[in-house]
């Protein structure tokens, strides 16, 4: 797989693209668990995550309410 990195990252996805004739089973359900994760468990290696990493280990609560009001700002599509 290739990603290319935009220079809007991390506020614009990577585009990914499997090459031609590779045989994948990437499911929905599988991408939206591993969004989920990052969600839920935010790393310090990743520099676009230290002020909510530091938020998630100081107060976890207030972490979670941040990510609530995100998520009500956007509400869904379908």
């Amino acid at each position: 797989m290739t990603m290319h990195f935009s220079e809007n990252y991390p506020y614009k996805p990577p585009k990914c693209k499997f090459p031609q004739g590779v045989e994948s089973c990437h499911y929905s359900e599988t991408i939206l668990m591993g969004i989920h994760y990052l969600l839920d468990w935010p790393s310090p290696n990743y520099s676009a995550q230290i002020e909510g990493y530091n938020i998630y280990i100081q107060d976890n609560v207030e972490y979670k309410r941040r990510v609530r009001q995100q998520a009500e700002q956007y509400p869904a599509l379908f």
